[in-house]
């Protein structure tokens, strides 16, 4: 795991309800950066959204340390 991923997911992990563009200014990264390990993680299956886009969370589903 890289440095990058456990940046995103312990951001996530902290801040559920946030949005990817909330996610890239939190973390100093463009969007693309951040959709990019998102979708790596939505596919490894270490990240899933419950709910709608609008009114949904991320949930990490792996153990970051």
């Amino acid at each position: 795991m890289s440095a990058y991923d456990r940046q995103l997911l312990q951001a996530v992990r902290k801040y559920p309800y946030i949005s990817q563009r909330e996610l890239a200014a939190e973390l100093c990264w463009n969007t693309d950066r951040v959709k990019y390990y998102m979708k790596k993680w939505k596919d490894k299956g270490g990240l899933r959204r419950v709910g709608s886009t609008h009114k949904g969370y991320w949930q990490v589903l792996i153990r970051v340390e």
